[in-house]
This record gives C-alpha cells, sequence and structure tokens, in this order.
C-alpha cells in the first residue's frame, strides 16, 4: 500500500529547491548581505550626530555705522574666543567659531565680512540665511522669519553673544536625547527590510520559481516523473520559508548585536505572519 506521503521524495525536492537557491549568487547578495549592508550604512548614518556648518554674513557698516572699529561687540566675542581667520572662495574675510554639544552635535558658524549689497545677492541665491550687523552697541539679526534654518542660527547666536560662556560648553545639561529602543530610526528600519523580503519572496519567489521551470519546459519533465504535484508545491513553499527565517534571522541578529535592537511584539505573532504570507503565495 502506497503512502499518500512520499518523505524520500518530498525531502529530496527540498534539498533540490535549496541547492538552486543557495548556488544563485544573487540570491545570497540581495536577501543577505544587502540588508545586512543597508542596515548598517542607514544606522550608522542616522545615529552619529552630525555636525553643523551654518554661513553668516557680518555687514560691518549699515546706515554710516562703521562696527569694524575695536569696541565692536562681535569683535570682541570672536577674538577672545580665538575664532580662526580666513578666507572662502569668494574672497570674503571670515571667523570660523565652533559651538561644541556632544548630544547635538558641534556647530560651526562662519562669518562672512562684506556689504549689504553683496550680502543681498548671497541671501537671493540661498547662499546664506541670516545678516548679522550692529547698531548702537546691539547686535542686529537680519532673516526671513519663515525661514526654519535662520530661526535656528537666530536661537543660536543670540544665546552665543548674550552668554559667550555657552561656548565653552559641552553639552546643554537640560537637552537629555531621547534614545529608547523602538524610537530610533534603525528600530524603524531593521521591520520594513524583513518586511520588504517576505514581500520580494512572495512577488518573486514560488510563482516565479514555476513560471521560469514552464518556460525551460523543466515542469513538464517534473510532472512527468513519479513526483507528485503537491509534493513539488510543498518543496517550494518551505524552502522560500526557510529561506525568509534565515535571511530575517541573521539580519535580526547583527542589528541586535551592532545597534542592540530588540522584538517587542509577539513573536509568535511574527512566525504567523511569515506563515500566512507563504501560504497565500
Amino acid at each position: 500500500m502506497n503512502s499518500p506521503v512520499r518523505y524520500k521524495q518530498l525531502i529530496q525536492l527540498i534539498l533540490a529547491h535549496f541547492r538552486q537557491i543557495v548556488r544563485e549568487p544573487g540570491v545570497l547578495f540581495w536577501g543577505i548581505i544587502f540588508p545586512i549592508l543597508m542596515s548598517l550604512g542607514l544606522g550608522i548614518a542616522f545615529t552619529k550626530k552630525a555636525d553643523v556648518n551654518r554661513d553668516v554674513a557680518w555687514v560691518t557698516t549699515l546706515n554710516g555705522t562703521n562696527d569694524s572699529q575695536p569696541s565692536s561687540i562681535i569683535r570682541i566675542f570672536l577674538e577672545s574666543n580665538q575664532a580662526k581667520v580666513g578666507k572662502d572662495k569668494d574672497g570674503y574675510k571670515n571667523y570660523s567659531i565652533t559651538m561644541p554639544d556632544d548630544k547635538l552635535g558641534n556647530t560651526t558658524f562662519k562669518f562672512r565680512i562684506m556689504t549689504w549689497q553683496q550680502a543681498m545677492v548671497l541671501l537671493k541665491r540661498g547662499n546664506l540665511s541670516m545678516i548679522i550687523a550692529e547698531r548702537y552697541g546691539e547686535v542686529e539679526y537680519h532673516f526671513d522669519p519663515m525661514n526654519p534654518d535662520a530661526q535656528l542660527i537666530y536661537l543660536k547666536l543670540s544665546g552665543l553673544f548674550r552668554n559667550p560662556s555657552i561656548l565653552k560648553q559641552s553639552s546643554n545639561p537640560d537637552i537629555k536625547p531621547l534614545t529608547v529602543t523602538g524610537t530610533r530610526y534603525i528600530d524603524f528600519l531593521v521591520p520594513g527590510l524583513i518586511s520588504m523580503g517576505v514581500m520580494m519572496s512572495i512577488m518573486w519567489g514560488i510563482s516565479y520559481e514555476i513560471i521560469d521551470n514552464r518556460a525551460k519546459k523543466l515542469l513538464r519533465r517534473m510532472v512527468a516523473t513519479p513526483m507528485k504535484k503537491s509534493h513539488y508545491l510543498i518543496a517550494l513553499i518551505t524552502v522560500r520559508l526557510g529561506m525568509n527565517f534565515v535571511e530575517s534571522g541573521l539580519l535580526f541578529l547583527f542589528t541586535w548585536i551592532a545597534f542592540g535592537i530588540k522584538v517587542q511584539g509577539s513573536i509568535p505573532a511574527l512566525l504567523t505572519i511569515f506563515k500566512i504570507s507563504e501560504v497565500e503565495q
């Protein structure tokens, strides 16, 4: 009496499909190596504190008032904090000073000395967002109030000129960076990469394999053998489901070691989604 399930035949079909996938370099790269490299690159890029450079036009003559004198508040501030003096590619003399912050990243301000007309030209071209000048012993800030970048520059510069000791602080004690697991960029990236892997397996896995074998006339030869059709489908589903677990498992293992990512939902529910996705295909 023949058994309804020929285990040796099914195992051989599963091994054959598995070898076919493993021997394909593109499958290994796009399914395993590429998601890991993407998570590493984007994870580092969005977790590292980026240094920001801000260009500010410093108009030394405004309405007949020359603030290039030694009593200039801006000049005294820059010289007392040992600002670097140089010239940019446009020939403008500039002072560079860095505001360190180990929590939000360093901000480097470059004060480019020029006339009002020159500053307006650069402002219209989008090369800078802020113009500062000094009149009657007070620093004036000229910027578009609807420009968020200019607003941020104003908040930082006004704080610096009012309290120069801020420049000596490595960070603001009032700022508490939110790095709770589940709120970082990498915590959103990895589930997306896993979902993309499942989606690609559904779209190009089982159906494409059947169509490709039919186009090569391999499916007709396989049907002519004692192979059961149900075993062929079960083998395809098993291999694709196993590859999904391998790809997702390696990606999760890497991000767990590198970034400390955790599964905060239900693991049985996650496994059920993998199974349902493959069966529905």
